[in-house]
């Protein structure tokens, strides 16, 4: 009799051990999930926030002192004290566009009163910590997670002359 109800004990004990393994298993993966959809929703609202804040910033029209003549530096420098530390200088120069256009949609080499700022954040790439959500490319290498956000809004009438626009800010990391 005892025999038996060891046997018994022991195979219940098996069981347990197996609905443990495939449990934890799947907590894992919800856990490592959960981990990397939450840094690319962290990723993309931090962009917006710093391009949101780059458009407040270049509404006025009013030029920084420790960037003038070049309103779209001034605008990148936002950008980038915004953007949580996850873009320094060479992936502003690559990631980062400003676009001016009329009130009809047609595009302006500058800003001037009224017109519409266009500011976005373009084809950056995020790599998640592991490969459960990236996707693959026909040859089966792991691709990284491409984020671009944008931000508009219609300039203000400016107190003083149009800021000169410095060197245009034009996204290079979509380019093919």
């Amino acid at each position: 009799m005892a025999k038996q109800l060891h046997r018994r004990l022991g195979s219940r004990r098996g069981n347990a051990f197996v609905e443990f393994s495939l449990c934890f298993m799947l907590f894992l993966t919800l856990l490592v999930a959960m981990f990397e959809f939450s840094w690319l929703l962290f990723v993309k609202a931090t962009f917006h926030h710093a391009v949101r804040e780059s458009v407040r910033a270049a509404l006025t029209g009013q030029e920084n002192v420790a960037f003038p003549g070049a309103h779209d530096n001034y605008i990148k420098s936002v950008i980038k004290t915004n953007s949580f530390g996850l873009l320094d200088d060479a992936a502003l120069d690559a990631h980062v566009q400003v676009d001016y256009f009329d009130l009809n949609g047609n595009p302006l080499t500058g800003p001037e009163p009224g017109s519409i700022v266009q500011i976005s954040v373009q084809c950056y790439d995020v790599l998640p910590v592991t490969s459960l959500i990236r996707p693959r490319d026909g040859g089966g290498n792991l691709q990284p997670i491409m984020i671009s956000v944008y931000s508009s809004d219609r300039m203000e009438p400016f107190t003083n002359a149009a800021p000169a626009r410095g060197t245009a800010a034009a996204a290079v990391a979509c380019d093919p």
